[in-house]
């Protein structure tokens, strides 16, 4: 045996030991952009079938993708115009009306629930922030409020703190999109390649079951976007809560988070509602709990066919670190993170629960995406 061998061995697993730890450490200092890449990614894969159904009409992958990627940029932007002079009202509404909602849910715990505010929320440990204009109010919960809030500003976004940088995220992702829509073969093949030989065909396989999955998602999670917001809307009209469209399409955005975006975009109509009458924030949350009752039990089940189920549990685990460690836009890539991972885990370990003849649609071995790019 050769006395240098054991060296060489030890020697190797040092080297791989440091060049991991500094791939780690590139990866937690550029965590926005990878984070912002993922987005891309997942616009990718939604805006691919748009531009496959353009290429089947003779419009090329160099013009189609543009015209789906920007059009529906271009699309949110004028219906995000043409909304504006209302949206704005209703914001100006609920600026003025969230310090009033906090006062008046203080003034009620300080005269109903004392001894319990004093538990959870003593005075003497309460230490208020920033004055912000829709934190003026001047309780314990005011105060409180103040003090998230001017903590959470800066972990929001993580690095992204300034108007130009969320411009320059934003073009950055909707430009990444495009051309991950326009070509997803070559960068298919290009990921291939960093695989082993023998691997790759199986790779080529979770590859497209990942890609299926989340394009399934994305456009599972669309619909239920647009008829959530809608369908929010509507109740709080009817309900007669002020502010009642900027907080539907607050619920349609937050849709986009499961579990955690409807408790967080509830909060702040109950909020609304409890300062016209307790009574009213109960119908709000009511209301609320309805949407979701027949979203998670008619609409989504409809939608998805039980093709991604994810454990409960193991998904509020996933956000909540995603969410500590990356803020907002961490909660917001989380889900999908842990579906493509999901997949991956089903198909390389658990070889029994995806069946080789069950592969995705439309997928190809790594060989036939080599001889086609050949």
């Amino acid at each position: 045996m050769n006395p240098e061998s054991p060296r060489r061995d030890h020697v190797r697993v040092a080297v791989t030991i440091i060049v991991l730890l500094l791939v780690l450490a590139l990866l937690w200092y550029t965590r926005v952009l990878v984070l912002l890449t993922a987005l891309a990614a997942l616009l990718g894969i939604a805006a691919k079938p748009a531009v496959d159904w353009l290429e089947q009409r003779r419009i090329k992958r160099g013009v189609g993708s543009p015209l789906v990627v920007l059009g529906t940029a271009l699309l949110i932007l004028g219906v995000a115009l043409w909304s504006a002079p209302t949206v704005i009202m209703q914001v100006n509404t609920l600026r003025v009306q969230v310090p009033a909602a906090i006062d008046k849910v203080d003034s009620y715990l300080e005269r109903e629930h004392k001894a319990l505010l004093d538990a959870v929320l003593p005075a003497d440990t309460i230490i208020a922030g920033g004055d912000t204009t829709v934190t003026k109010a001047s309780g314990r919960l005011g105060k409180l409020a103040r003090g998230q809030l001017k903590s959470a500003g800066g972990i929001a976004f993580g690095a992204v703190t300034s108007a130009i940088a969320v411009a320059a995220g934003l073009i950055y992702v909707a430009f990444l999109a495009m051309y991950l829509a326009m070509d997803p073969f070559s960068y298919r093949r290009g990921i291939l390649l960093l695989v082993p030989m023998e691997s790759r065909n199986r790779m080529a396989l979770v590859f497209d079951a990942v890609t299926a999955t989340l394009r399934k998602w994305l456009g599972t999670q669309f619909i239920a976007m647009v008829v959530i917001g809608l369908v929010t809307t509507i109740a709080l009209l009817a309900l007669q809560v002020k502010a009642a469209i900027p907080l539907g399409i607050l619920a349609g955005i937050l849709e986009f988070v499961p579990n955690l975006g409807p408790i967080m975009s509830a909060a702040p109509a109950a909020l609304i509602a409890f300062a016209d009458s307790p009574q009213k924030a109960f119908f709000v949350l009511l209301a609320y709990w309805a949407i979701q009752f027949l979203e998670n039990n008619l609409l989504i089940p409809h939608l998805m066919k039980e093709e991604l189920d994810l454990p409960p549990a193991l998904t509020l685990l996933w956000q909540a670190l995603m969410a500590i460690l990356f803020g907002v836009l961490g909660l917001f890539v989380a889900v999908p993170i842990l579906a493509a991972g999901f997949v991956s885990v089903r198909f390389l370990y658990v070889r029994g629960d995806v069946p080789p003849h069950r592969r995705p649609r439309g997928s190809r071995t790594f060989k036939a995406v080599s001889d086609e790019g050949a």
